[in-house]
Order: C-alpha cells, then structure tokens, then sequence
C-alpha cells in the first residue's frame, strides 16, 4: 500500500506574474516598415499592423503626441513593453488592439540563471539578461514567491519546535528541528526552462522529509506551461505508459493497480529534448530509499 507524505508545514503553492517596468534607451533605431524582419540585438518580437495603426511619440513631460500612421502590412520590431505599450524605438510606441498581431522572437538559447538567497536562509534561481524583460520578471517572480513561502515555512517550523520543547520530558535525544531546500535547472534550451525545487524538514527520527515542486516556462513569454496542455491533456495515455513502465521493472516500485499512478497537474515534471520526466515524491510509488524517481514519457505518446 501507498504511503502518504506527511510533514510538519505544508507548502502552500501561489502562481504570481508581475509586470516589469523598463526604461527606453536613445539608441535605438528608428521604426523601419520592412517585411519579414531579422531580429536584431534588443528586439523581443515583431508588430505586424492589419490596418492602418497610430503611432506615437512620447514626450520629455510624459504625454503622446501622433508620430505617423502605420500602413496596413507594414511590421516594425518591438523592443520592450512599456506602459502597457509597445516600445518600437526611438521613443514611439504603438497601443495593443486588434488591429495589429504581435510575434515574440523565438529564444532557442539557453537563459543565464544565478543563484540567489532569500533572507540568507533559502537558495532559489534567477534568470538574468534576458531580452524580453516582462517574461524575465515574470518567470524571476515566481521562482521568488516559492523562496518566500519556503522562508515562510522555515519560520513556521521553528515556532512548532519551540511548542514541542515545552513539553519534551527528556526521555530521548532531541534533535534540533530544520527546515532546508535546494532546486536543480532540469532542462534550459528551446525556449523552455524546467526548475525543479526540493524542500524538506527534519524533526527527529531516522531521515526527514522532503517534497518536490516543478516549474516550467516558456522563456519568451515568461508563461507557465502545465502538465495538461504539455501532454494535450492525454492524461489516461501517460498514466497508463507509466504504470507499465513500473510494473516491469522487478518489484522496485511499489504499485499494484492503475489508480496508483496519478497524472493531474500537482505531478511534477520537467522537458527533455524527445519528451518530458514525471517525477513522483517519497513513498509515493516506493519506498523512502527509493527517492523521487522519474520516468521518461517520449513526446510520441501525447503528440501523435
């Protein structure tokens, strides 16, 4: 039978995007109508105009004033989101609506991620230098708010300790309780970022426990990919692929029906280049010593 994963503090898990506020730079060049443009150095996407569209120029007080009139068919390159803008350079900018379409710059390379710390206590990763700094901010914001809340955690399990010490009788060893955390980059390349979080407690007895939390972005947006819309929601196919992938392999994990195996959007999971990893958490399909084992779904199962 299954076991179920206990601990002291359970971690509540928030999604939260924010918008990123950017100044615009003198250098750039003026808005060109060239068809299929190349991306160059800065630009983050691509404005194509479906009719006629204003242009506007912004002034040192802050106002707008009309630059010129963009033609139907013409595309001028975006460099940043500014005030709810686009930014097309040289301090014009170009309003959202439905008469124009806007194309992000496809990022095949990896993003540069750095460690950070938050309060000197947890460790989590941050994306740097990026083009588009609105997905940067995003992606940087949540990966944040998991470091907050692991923080927040650590608290809350050094105020339950203090309880459990009033009334420790001192009839066994005590065990200073703690609360640590770590995350590994999974997968960094083809516009995706995988970051896999491992948070976990001790308080006393033979090992602590641990849970893991996945997050998968696009790296041009900054959006967050779900499990669901990764395997187009072939949730029954990926479920059964794994249960028999288990059941093959001589008794190592500890599953005796399908229902054993869940797929739902709490399952963590991370790209690979020819499909993605599911991982499950301590004694979920095994025992403790078992860790967090992953299975390999092949993109073939849920694309075809």
């Amino acid at each position: 039978m299954k076991k179920v994963l206990a601990g002291t503090v359970a971690a509540s898990l928030l999604l939260g995007f924010g918008a990123a506020s950017t100044s615009h730079a003198s250098t750039m060049t003026q808005p060109k109508a060239v068809q299929s443009l190349d991306p160059i150095k800065g630009q983050i996407g691509t404005l194509t105009i479906k009719t006629d569209t204003q242009m506007w120029k912004k002034e040192k007080d802050g106002s707008l004033t009309k630059a010129r009139m963009l033609k139907a068919g013409e595309e001028v390159r975006v460099f940043s989101m500014i005030d709810d803008m686009y930014y097309v350079g040289s301090y014009q900018y170009v309003k959202p609506g439905t008469s124009v379409t806007y194309s992000a710059v496809p990022q095949q390379e990896p993003v540069k991620v750095v460690k950070k710390m938050y309060k000197n206590k947890i460790s989590y990763p941050q994306v740097t230098g990026m083009a588009n700094t609105q997905a940067q901010t995003r992606i940087n914001r949540v990966l944040s708010m998991h470091a907050e809340r692991s923080y927040n955690a650590s608290v809350s399990l050094k105020k339950e300790e203090a309880k459990a010490k009033k009334d420790y009788d001192g009839s066994y060893p005590w065990y200073a309780w703690e609360y640590y955390n770590s995350y590994e980059i999974k997968f960094n390349m083809q516009g995706k970022l995988s970051v896999m979080m491992n948070d976990g407690e001790y308080t006393g007895g033979a090992h602590g426990i641990y849970w893991l939390k996945s997050y998968n972005f696009d790296t041009n947006t900054g959006e967050r990919y779900s499990l669901g819309t990764v395997i187009n929601h072939k949730n029954s196919a990926v479920q059964q692929y794994a249960f028999n992938y288990m059941m093959n392999q001589n008794g190592m994990f500890d599953v005796e029906k399908l229902s054993d195996v869940k797929i739902d959007e709490s399952r963590p999971f991370y790209f690979q280049t020819r499909g993605i990893g599911i991982m499950f958490q301590p004694y979920e399909v095994g025992p403790y010593a078992a860790g967090t084992p992953a299975i390999f779904i092949p993109h073939t199962l849920y694309t075809k």
